[in-house]
């Protein structure tokens, strides 16, 4: 039977053709399995009560479930009629934060344990726990079926052990549920990848409708469904003949099976959450409600800790330091990628985690709303099934976990809000992938020294038990009392009954306070002289002041520019500057041997550490920040200060307001004895800068009206494109060898960008001002780097210039007859504006102006005085360039800038398709004639053929020429009125009424060519003036502007990629382990010169790069 996977021997599978987890001969591997599960059951149920001496849970999302489950009431039969009205319902949850799958299973099952509502958290925390203890089970289930016995064990052991879990089984919330049913899930998918049947269909779709029902962002495991049965059908695809029959019902299967698995999916979602459907205003409401909440679009205080936290990257350090440990964090992210790259060659891979992942996360930084959600996840989905055609037989299930796995981290890292328990649904898979690889690292090993393997094995041994001495370390958390008890015990041991005790807002509460004075301070609140009036007034009137956790001042601090007062205020506070001084501190570190594992909360923030904090005993390792979610809710730190000195209200407000800056309120009045400074506006030059900019570029040092070239302007302007292409040529033919015109064409749009980069570059990087001087050092730098490149490919530059002198003299004719043509075009209409419909041109010619005179980058903003340009100006770069190089006027330099674009897109039009027909003419011959192997795209077929040039410059006309049918419309009425004119006018000649002398030549006007209207086809009404532009309009109505000079670089991109591809089909190189990898200097050069085009494409025309980009 075949299988994404090697088979294992007969009596190993089941029906479905998936590996046993177990059987007769795994004895060991049970009993190791069995182990692994009590282990797992007692560290997730140890210390299950660990808020004893709350009368609540710390923890909120724990009590806003227990109100749920209060609210939700059985319906009795009376109340039948009730359970479709959403409003009248004792079904509905009347909140969708939360799924309703696990509020309807809670419910169910704390109604069949007896007890008072407060037994719903040892319920909850009880069933998180079984729920954790089955995803252990489920690891090992899939990791012995997908990759082996070995494996699954390792993995479900430090799954077990991974203190992310064991914390989170703790809680009653819902993400080990949503871990669980993700597993599950990708467990049936593998039995449907393998087997194909139609029952493990529906129970995968049945249980992605528990997920979608237990939180909305299970979706990303349809992906994964998808995948699933395309599996089942992969082995079968392009079989021979006879095997057809085989191929035809296995799709046949695999159809049904995925539309069963969704409708269940559906069908299962509907009923576990059935008041998404008949409350879905209120679900839709809520949903996006907590979209806007992780995108931080509503500014919950609870996600200001997130602010400037980095993408991707925070939940990579979080997960690691804190949820996993270091080592096993570092094996499962180094395990991903593994598992990413498994199976495919060196450019493969590449290729794939450059479209794969970094394509997708470059939409998403950009943005997290719905539409670039859905593009990123379709492009990582679209490139990872691509790979199927390229990994090896046993990398292919993989590609399953990864269907999951990579979606659903590129869109949660993306997010501005990133709780580190979101990682749970891939966690136990990256903890697979971390096995998978050590054991592919142990067997490839074993071929060169055993003691290799030795190591390996010891490395493996070292990392369980690392990770289980760091459970066993967290597991203190939950033999002490809770801290917040623990501080209420000070409290009550120390503090005089009626003292003030200052606590903060938006944070926990501390338990049995009853008999204190506890206000709350509102930090949050943006910063006034009210609210520092008030701080000073409370703390002035304290006698403590007691911190839950770090949850306020942790977050608070790194935010100056928003709270530049309380952050001083929190500053002076754990100084000591207003007169408190620590009295105690309450930490539960995890611990172990005398070795503790220290979160710190002063760092990050920039605070002083308190005077009286003292270190634990024994060794401490600093792991740096904690996220909150992993530390305020069963473990916080609590701190109570004691104020010593009783300062009054007025030194308090006096040292805070001093220590946090001049006009902090931005009230120049507020506070006459502290001067204030004027605060920096954007965009503005610095001094040195801006009077660099002024001393420089001036009018007469660039213009030269007296000079020759202003004098034959075009000889001039084409002189400087043919030279710059000159200088580049040779490094174009060496690159672009792989296309049959060498490249010719392309130099001339290389050999410009390349120039006006370096010339960029010096100016940018203040090295050189912007000038003649620096675009000819530019023309000499790339003339140099051909020069070193031309005694390497000496013979085939010549031999090239030999054979394909045709084409080449071809392409200059092209390109020097479409250069002056629109030359032409312009001499007939040379104003660069007029009153109506006149376009951008004063706003072009400006930038094009101020970067000419600017003598460094960026250039000055000619609107804007003492500030710098913010628009994408490097279209007006290369103008200025070309100004530099000839000392044009700016008036004539305009319109010979656009027909040189204009050429430029001609020629890169030609270009492309003459390559690709020439391309398809050689090897079509050379299978006709049987000339040798279709796989070497260097050695053309020497013999000249018109069909290629034809095919050129139909592309070039229909690209640069033809645009829509209005105009065709338009000189069909024109001809329509000429017809009807002069037919009534030769009527009046056969009446005598007119002589035919008086007739001809035809004076009456027919009607003017509205080139404006083709450009406008929609109609006005509504909803505006959709612009239906198309290029020759473009290039007719000359705006200077960023699409316009874009154009013909965006035709280079194709034409770089266009050589990538046919570079591919070179004969693979390299020996031993590198055989088959296939790159060599010439494959490197193609893609730089390729990220050098579309990198170019940002700062041309922004809008053009994404789409090139995935091109």
């Amino acid at each position: 039977m075949e299988s994404t996977q090697s088979q294992p021997p007969a009596d190993e599978q089941d029906a479905g053709g998936a590996s046993r987890p177990f059987d007769r001969y795994s004895i060991l591997a049970a009993t190791a399995l069995a182990v692994i599960l009590v282990i797992a059951l007692a560290l997730r149920l140890y210390g299950i009560h660990w808020h004893e001496g709350y009368g609540h849970s710390p923890h909120p999302d724990e009590r806003n479930i227990v109100f749920l489950i209060e609210g939700i009431e059985f319906p009795t039969p009376g109340d039948l009629d009730d359970l479709l009205d959403a409003e009248r319902s004792p079904w509905n949850p009347g909140q969708f934060a939360y799924g309703s799958f696990p509020l309807y299973l809670l419910k169910i099952v704390h109604s069949i344990i007896p007890g008072d509502v407060y037994d719903v958290w040892t319920v909850g925390r009880g069933l998180s726990a079984l729920a954790d203890v089955c995803v252990v089970f489920l690891t090992y289930l899939l990791g012995a079926s997908l990759y082996g016995r070995r494996q699954g064990l390792l993995a479900a052991a430090l799954v077990s052990l991974a203190v992310i879990h064991i914390q989170l089984s703790h809680f009653l919330t819902f993400d080990i549920v949503l871990g669980l049913t993700s597993i599950a899930a990708l467990y049936f998918m593998h039995r449907v990848a393998v087997g194909g049947r139609l029952r493990d269909s529906v129970i995968a779709g049945v249980i992605v409708g528990l997920g979608l029902a237990t939180k909305v962002s299970m979706a990303p495991m349809y992906f994964a469904l998808v995948v699933a049965h395309l599996l089942y059908v992969l082995p079968v695809l392009g079989a021979a003949e006879g095997d057809r029959n085989v191929a035809s019902r296995r799709i046949g299967v695999a159809f049904v099976g995925l539309l069963t698995a969704g409708c269940a999916s559906l069908a299962t979602f509907m009923i576990v959450q059935p008041y998404a459907i008949i409350d879905a205003s209120r679900f839709v409401a809520d949903v996006t409600e907590q979209s806007e909440m992780v995108r931080r679009i509503r500014d919950y205080p609870y996600t200001r800790q997130y602010i400037d936290t980095a993408a991707y990257l925070y939940h990579v350090r979080q997960l690691a330091a804190f949820g996993l440990g270091w080592p096993l964090g570092i094996v499962a992210w180094a395990g991903l990628l593994y598992a990413s790259l498994r199976g495919m060659r060196f450019y493969h891979g590449l290729a794939y985690l450059v479209v794969g992942w970094l394509i997708p996360m470059g939409l998403l930084l950009v943005s997290t709303g719905i539409v670039f959600i859905a593009a990123a996840s379709m492009i990582a989905f679209a490139a990872l099934v691509a790979t199927l055609g390229v990994r090896s037989r046993e990398s292919r299930g993989t590609v399953l976990l990864l269907s999951w796995v990579v979606p659903y981290l590129l869109v949660t890292g993306a997010f501005q809000v990133k709780f580190t328990r979101y990682l749970i649904p891939v966690t136990p898979l990256l903890v697979l992938f971390g096995a998978q690889m050590f054991f592919h690292l142990w067997e490839w090993v074993g071929g060169y020294r055993r003691w290799l393997r030795h190591a390996v094995a010891a490395a493996m041994i070292a990392l369980v038990v690392v990770t289980g001495l760091y459970a066993l370390a967290y597991m203190g958390v939950y033999q002490t009392t809770h801290t917040a008890v623990r501080s209420s015990e000070w409290i009550k041991r120390n503090v005089p009954e009626g003292s003030v005790i200052l606590m903060e807002h938006w944070e926990e509460g501390i338990p049995d306070l009853g008999r204190y004075d506890v206000p709350r301070l509102p930090v949050y609140e943006n910063d006034t002289p009210r609210k520092l009036d008030g701080i000073a007034a409370e703390l002035a009137r304290a006698d403590y002041i007691l911190f839950y956790s770090n949850r306020l001042y942790g977050t608070i601090t790194r935010l100056p520019e928003r709270y530049p007062v309380t952050s001083a205020y929190y500053r002076q506070l754990f100084g000591g500057e207003l007169g408190y001084r620590l009295a105690n501190v309450e930490t539960s570190y995890p611990n172990i041997a005398g070795v503790t594992l220290v979160d710190d909360t002063y760092g990050r923030p920039g605070l002083p550490t308190p005077q009286g904090q003292e270190k634990p005993p024994g060794l401490n390792i600093n792991l740096g920040y904690a996220d909150e979610s992993f530390s305020i809710y069963d473990h916080p730190k609590g701190l109570v200060f004691e104020d010593v000195e009783r300062l009054d209200a007025d030194i308090i407000r006096e040292r805070i307001l001093l220590a946090a800056g001049d006009d902090p309120f931005g009230l120049e009045d507020f506070r006459a004895a502290t001067p204030t400074v004027p605060k920096p506006v954007g965009l503005l030059f610095q001094e040195d800068d801006l009077r660099a900019q002024r001393a420089g570029g001036t009018w007469t040092d660039i213009v030269k009206p007296d000079g020759i070239a202003s004098k034959m302007p075009v000889v001039a302007w084409l002189v400087v494109m043919q030279l710059m292409a000159l200088a580049i040529l040779p490094i174009a033919l060496a690159v672009f060898r792989s296309l049959p015109d060498g490249g010719y064409l392309l130099a001339k749009l290389l050999g410009i960008l390349v120039v006006s980069l370096v010339a960029w570059l010096l100016a940018s990087l203040q090295w050189m001002a912007f000038s003649f001087g620096s675009v000819l050092v530019g023309i000499g730098a790339v003339a140099l780097a051909s020069c070193v490149v031309l005694p390497f490919t000496w013979s085939s530059f010549l031999s090239f210039f030999r054979e394909r002198w045709r084409v080449i003299t071809i392409c200059e004719v092209v390109f020097i007859a479409a250069f002056i043509a629109f030359v032409v075009l312009r001499m007939a209409n040379p104003d660069l504006w007029y009153q109506w419909q006149g376009g951008e041109k004063p706003m072009d010619t400006a930038y094009l102006n101020a970067v000419l005179k600017s003598s460094f980058m960026p250039p000055y903003d000619p609107w804007y005085a003492g500030g710098y340009l913010n628009y994408y100006y490097w279209g007006q770069f290369i103008v200025a360039s070309f100004i530099h190089a000839t000392g044009i006027d700016t008036a004539i330099a305009v319109n010979l800038a656009v027909p040189m674009f204009f050429a430029l897109t001609v020629v890169g039009a030609f270009s492309v398709v003459y390559n690709l027909a020439e391309s398809a003419r050689t090897k079509l011959s050379r299978r006709q004639a049987r000339e040798g192997p279709r796989d070497v795209p260097e050695k053309h077929n020497s013999a000249f053929a018109w069909s290629p040039v034809i095919a050129g410059l139909a592309a070039a006309l229909f690209v640069a020429v033809i645009g829509n049918l209005d105009g065709a419309i338009q000189s069909l009425e024109i001809l329509r009125r000429l017809f009807v004119t002069v037919i009534g006018k030769l009527y009046d000649v056969i009446r005598g009424s007119e002589s035919l002398l008086q007739v001809f030549p035809l004076s009456e006007p027919f009607g003017e060519f509205d080139f404006w209207r083709s450009s406008r086809m929609m109609p006005p009404d509504p909803p505006g003036y959709e612009i239906t532009e198309f290029p020759f309009f473009t290039f007719l109505f000359a705006d200077l502007h960023a699409h316009l000079m874009a154009m013909p670089f965006t035709l280079l991109v194709v034409g770089a990629a266009l050589a990538v591809v046919l570079r591919a089909r070179v004969s693979v190189r390299g020996t031993g382990r590198l055989a088959g990898m296939g790159w060599g200097l010439t494959d490197f050069a193609q893609v730089a010169v390729l990220g050098v085009a579309v990198g170019a494409l940002r700062p041309l025309n922004t809008w053009d790069y994404p789409t090139y980009l995935l091109l």
